[in-house]
C-alpha cells in the first residue's frame, strides 16, 4: 500500500487558551493504523509549542478511521502527520492577534 487515507476525517480543535492568547503551532503525531481502519498508538513525536497543541492532536488522530478502499490490507506502523493550527489575523475578533 503505497499511502493511506482516512475514511472519516476530523478537523482538530484550537485549544480555547491558545486561542485566546494568540498563539499558533504545530504538532507531529506518529501513529498505527489497524487492520480495521482504527488507529492505535497515538503518540507525539514533537511539537512546538510544547503541550499546547498536544492533546487537540492525539483527539484528532484517535477519531480517524481508514476505511473502505482505504482500508489497509494489514497494520500499518509508523504513521505520522503534521497538524499546524495558525490563525487568520484578518478574520473577525482578531485583529489583537496581528
Amino acid at each position: 500500500m503505497a499511502s493511506l487515507g482516512t475514511t472519516i476525517k476530523v478537523a482538530p480543535n484550537y485549544p480555547e487558551d491558545a486561542l485566546r492568547e494568540c498563539i499558533e503551532g504545530w504538532v507531529l503525531v506518529g501513529f498505527s493504523v489497524l487492520k480495521s481502519g482504527k488507529t492505535t498508538e497515538v503518540r507525539v513525536l514533537s511539537s512546538e509549542p510544547k503541550g499546547v497543541f498536544d492533546k487537540a492532536a492525539i483527539e484528532t488522530v484517535e477519531k480517524l478511521y481508514y476505511g473502505g478502499e482505504n482500508t489497509p490490507e494489514k497494520r500499518v506502523d509508523g504513521v505520522q502527520f503534521k497538524f499546524t493550527w495558525a490563525i487568520d489575523k484578518g478574520s473577525s475578533g482578531f485583529e489583537h492577534c496581528a
